[in-house]
């Protein structure tokens, strides 16, 4: 009891997959009674130095040819010290969907098809810029195959309508931005039999190359919902886009170049 009132701290997380699989729900639910909560009970700085408690919903279905999945983002500020327009935004909701149209074989010059993958997110926050985004994406895509070289080129058109509310009036109430990305990427694969410490081995060469060609588009008229710059890593060398999130796409005129080479026990295959 605080101030002969009651405290309390509430914690639910569950998962559950149905329809063999295809289906799934998830949920992530944290909330405390008062910003004071952790300061009195906590244990240790992982949970006294808390500003934020997610709550969390998600659910899912796919199929060979799309998916549909939205979740609900919410936040409970615990710093009463912290200004609404400070926090993060809060996802109410985000839904994606995705669909693969037909496919063309074109004999040994590959495989072709179409593809879209869309999303609506409206993001919203106290004191700040809110707004809405339909992000559009169809793209045509073709893929050649052989047991040694994968070549897969895309080319993606990405449409964004933004519908938003601000009250310093910087931004436009409708905004868009519509922007093509082209990339080709090419992966081959050897190996040959070796020896590892008298045990028989496979050692892998796999180098990769991975062009990218997206224009410069201006897109200061545009607020930053929610957006970010990548870690360097090796797999974000392969990257579309070095962005993640809606609110900026980066421009690129780029070539990516790795190599993966990899020990695999012959009598287990691993």
């Amino acid at each position: 009891l605080k101030n002969k009132e009651n405290r309390s701290l509430v914690e639910f997380e569950h998962i559950s997959w149905f329809r063999r699989q295809n289906a799934y729900i998830d949920i992530d639910y944290t909330n405390v009674s008062d910003d004071q909560f952790f300061s009195d009970f906590g244990a240790g700085t992982s949970s006294t130095s808390q500003r934020f408690l997610e709550q969390f919903i998600e659910a899912g279905y796919s199929t060979s040819s799309q998916y549909v999945y939205a979740y609900i983002r919410n936040y409970q500020s615990v710093d009463e010290t912290l200004p609404p327009q400070f926090g993060p935004y809060k996802t109410l909701p985000q839904v994606f969907h995705g669909i693969a149209g037909p496919g063309y074989q074109l004999g040994r010059f590959g495989y072709s098809y179409i593809r879209s993958d869309n999303q609506f997110v409206s993001y919203q926050r106290g004191n700040s810029i809110t707004g809405s985004i339909l992000n559009l994406k169809p793209s045509i895509n073709h893929r050649y195959t052989k047991s040694y070289l994968n070549i897969e080129s895309k080319l993606e058109v990405s449409h964004r309508q933004y519908l938003l509310d601000d009250p310093n009036r910087i931004f436009d109430d409708n905004e868009s931005s519509t922007i093509p990305t082209f990339s080709v990427d090419a992966k081959l694969f050897a190996e040959r039999r070796t020896k590892i410490f008298g045990l028989a081995a496979i050692q892998t060469i796999e180098p990769r190359l991975l062009y990218l060609l997206t224009p410069n588009h201006d897109q200061e008229n545009l607020p930053v919902f929610a957006t970010g710059l990548y870690d360097t890593s090796f797999q974000s060398m392969f990257y579309r886009d070095r962005f993640g999130g809606n609110g900026r796409i980066g421009d690129a005129n780029q070539f990516s170049i790795g190599l993966t080479s990899r020990i695999i026990d012959e009598s287990r295959g691993t």
